[in-house]
C-alpha cells in the first residue's frame, strides 16, 4: 500500500492564493499532518511507500520550486522515519516531460513517479522514463496508466504501453479499477450501471487485458 496525502491546497488550489506555495501557515499544517502520519505508520506492515503530494501543479511555480518543496518534506519525514521509501514526482500533474527536474540529491531511498495517460502516440513518453532511470540509476513507478475504453484502438494502445513498461521493468498502477462514470467508454474496469447506481458492471475484456500484464 502507498500512503499518500492529497490536498488541493498543494496541487495548485485552482489558482487560489491560499495554498502551500504562497501561505506558510497552510504549508505548516500539511507538514504537521505528515509528521503525525509518518510516526503513526512507520512500522505498519505492508506500507510500501509514502507519496508526499500527488500531482503538484501550482500556478506560476517552477520545477525547481516544486523540487525544493519535496526536498523540505523529505527532510521532515526522514526525521521521523528513516526506512520507508518516499514517492515524489514532477511538476504539472506528474508530467513525465518534467521527470528529469524532479530528481533530488537529498535522499536516495526515493521512488520517482509520473502519470501515463495514453494519447495518440502510445509510446511517446517511454523515453523520458528510460532516460531518467539510466541517468540516475533510480526507479520509476507509473502512478496512473490508463486510457478511456471507448477510444479507437484503446486495447491495442494499452497493450503497447503495458508491454513496454513490463519489458523495461517499470512498475505501474492501472487507472482506474472502478469509476463513477455510467458509460463503458470511460476509464475503468468497472463502471456504474446507468439504470442502477448501486450496481457495478464489469468490462470483462479490460479485466482480462490488464490482468494479463499484472500476472507473471
Amino acid at each position: 500500500m502507498v500512503l499518500f496525502l492529497d490536498s488541493n491546497y498543494g496541487q495548485g488550489a485552482h489558482g487560489s492564493t491560499d495554498n502551500f506555495w504562497t501561505d506558510s501557515a497552510r504549508k505548516q499544517e500539511f507538514t504537521e499532518v505528515w509528521r503525525f502520519l509518518a510516526a503513526r505508520y512507520a512500522r505498519t506492515p505492508y506500507i510500501g511507500a509514502f507519496e508526499i503530494l500527488p500531482e503538484p501543479n501550482p500556478v506560476g511555480v517552477s520545477d525547481a520550486e516544486v523540487r525544493a518543496f519535496y526536498d523540505g518534506m523529505i527532510t521532515v519525514l526522514r526525521a521521523v522515519d528513516t526506512r520507508t521509501p518516499l514517492v515524489v514526482g514532477p511538476n504539472e500533474d506528474y508530467s513525465l516531460k518534467h521527470l528529469d527536474a524532479a530528481h533530488t540529491a537529498v535522499d536516495s531511498n526515493i521512488i520517482y513517479t509520473g502519470d501515463y495517460f495514453i494519447f495518440g502516440e502510445p509510446l511517446d513518453r517511454m523515453r523520458y522514463i528510460t532516460d531518467f532511470e539510466q541517468r540516475y540509476d533510480a526507479p520509476v513507478w507509473i502512478n496512473q496508466v490508463g486510457i478511456p475504453s471507448g477510444k479507437p484502438d484503446s486495447e491495442d494502445s494499452a497493450r503497447s504501453v503495458l508491454g513496454a513498461l513490463n519489458a523495461q521493468g517499470v512498475g505501474w498502477a492501472w487507472w482506474t479499477y472502478r469509476t463513477s462514470a455510467t458509460s463503458p467508454d470511460e476509464h475503468g474496469i468497472w463502471y456504474v450501471d446507468p439504470n442502477d447506481s448501486g450496481r457495478w458492471v464489469l468490462k470483462p475484456d479490460w479485466y482480462a487485458l490488464v490482468g494479463e500484464y499484472l500476472r507473471p
